[in-house]
């Protein structure tokens, strides 16, 4: 939401003056920077859900207390809905939906559908545990394993993968890197692409049997 409306009467609302006479100018602060809050996460059809620390950073000035008396108050008066549960809070208001722009009607009209949109709609342990998953299975798919006989080659299990689709030799190949490198100290940012490179600037010469074991033959006869 890009902005919603605001009565000038909002002053005179017995509830906000209530809540000013009890919780000086921190009643109504809180009031409006938790519709602010709900409008920027556009909670506006079904309840924020969201970490207390979280949500505490928008308030800088309240104690954990006064923010939890205060909103506990707009919910008695049925002008905000609020529950805690665990490290988590629920906030909604149900009259977001009125006062919202007609370009957030719009918006969420032609993207209610969308992965974004969908996201948002889940609880927030499921967002975390989500994102979570995702990590782990990030950094599981980025790490590198050790292969050749001297542990010198370093692949990806998807680059290792796609070796033996490429490569009928593919062991070969590790092989021959993997000595090499132990050899001559050869460096490579990706060992990967490195035995692609390899492979492209391989000269093979393969020889009929026949031909092998002439050569043999000559060589041990010129030898004595």
């Amino acid at each position: 939401m890009n902005w919603f409306k605001h009565l000038t009467a909002s002053t005179s609302d017995p509830d906000l003056m209530e809540s000013e006479i009890r919780f000086k100018s921190k009643g109504p602060y809180v009031f409006w920077r938790t519709i602010e809050v709900l409008a920027k996460e556009d909670a506006i059809h079904e309840p924020l859900l969201i970490n207390k620390k979280v949500f505490k950073q928008y308030f800088p000035s309240c104690s954990d207390k006064v923010l939890t008396n205060i909103l506990q108050y707009f919910d008695q008066k049925s002008r905000i809905t609020y529950k805690s549960f665990g490290e988590n809070i629920s906030i909604y208001c149900s009259k977001l939906s009125t006062i919202s722009s007609n370009y957030s009607k719009k918006v969420r009209s032609t993207d209610e559908h969308s992965t974004d949109t969908i996201e948002k709609k889940l609880p927030l342990e499921v967002r975390s545990k989500k994102k979570e998953i995702e990590r782990e299975e990030e950094k599981r798919n980025n790490k590198k394993h050790k292969y050749g006989e001297y542990n010198n080659v370093l692949l990806k299990d998807i680059e290792l993968e796609k070796l033996k689709d490429k490569f009928t030799d593919w062991e070969a190949k590790i092989k021959n890197m993997d000595e090499a490198i132990a050899l001559k100290g050869y460096t490579y940012k990706s060992h990967y692409l490195a035995i692609l490179k390899w492979s492209k600037n391989e000269v093979v010469v393969t020889e009929p049997l026949e031909e092998q074991l002439k050569k043999q033959q000559k060589a041990f006869l010129e030898g004595n």
